[in-house]
């Protein structure tokens, strides 16, 4: 049973993020804050680390994995450049206080 002070996501919203962000994923993705604010990200690629991380929040993903799942055909150096780019535009869009690593967590590499 769920606890009295958690809420269920509604459809599309992903659960890993703290109740003062959403993260809807169903047509456009959008982050927004509670007062229905939009969060701006730069690329559809910083959306999809976005929505990769918080679907499975707390999970570890290597920089390999995301690297290759966001920059497939990018050589190695150029594709660790891009991630580290989207990491801090997630980062900063999402606040210190969203991030799991400041939770407890640490990347897997």
């Amino acid at each position: 049973m769920a606890a009295a002070n958690s809420r269920i996501p509604q459809r599309g919203e992903c659960r890993g993020l703290a109740p003062s962000l959403r993260l809807l994923t169903l047509g456009t993705p959008l982050l927004v804050t509670v007062a229905r604010e939009p969060l701006r990200l730069r690329t559809r690629k910083h959306f999809a680390l976005l929505i990769r991380l918080a679907v499975e929040a707390g999970k570890r993903f290597t920089r390999d994995y995301l690297m290759d799942l966001l920059w497939p055909a990018a050589a190695a150096p150029l594709a660790r450049h891009s991630l580290a780019q989207a990491l801090s535009v997630v980062k900063k869009a999402v606040g210190r206080e969203h991030r799991a690593r400041d939770k407890g967590f640490e990347p897997a590499g």
